[in-house]
């Protein structure tokens, strides 16, 4: 299993991020399940919808919407409350990392999950291998 971070998203949606094509290709991948099955967290969903709404337009972020929450081969984690309390501690103790990664990083530990698809280098700091970043 692989978690895909917003970065890739975003990227993915953005014909002027650097990363554009990259992010592309490594969606691909993922989507023919190069890196086992696909996961994202609700509010990676959010941060991604929020970023390409204000970033790119309304309607390719609902476009975006509907491909989260109607393709099976998407897993979406809800943050539940003791995701967040332990997610509080990790942010407390990493200046380095928003609120959402804290989330994501806690999710990740708690699936067992290794690998997350990011250009985010932060979460090689936690000790997570990353496909994406340089």
């Amino acid at each position: 299993m692989i978690l895909v971070d917003s970065s890739i998203w975003d990227a993915a949606q953005n014909k002027k991020d650097k990363n554009h094509e990259l992010a592309k290709k490594i969606l691909q991948e993922v989507g023919e399940g190069a890196y086992g099955d696909l996961l994202v967290t609700d509010y990676i969903i959010d941060e991604i919808l929020t970023w390409v709404n204000e970033r790119l337009n309304h309607s390719t972020a609902v476009e975006l919407s509907q491909k989260f929450f109607s393709d099976s081969q998407i897993e979406i984690e809800k943050i539940d409350w003791a995701t967040i309390h332990r997610a509080c501690d990790l942010f407390a103790e990493k200046d380095f990392l928003s609120f959402t990664d804290a989330t994501t990083g806690i999710v990740m530990d708690a699936r067992g999950i290794g690998k997350i698809s990011t250009f985010d280098s932060d979460f090689e700091k936690l000790g997570f291998e990353t496909i994406g970043v340089d």
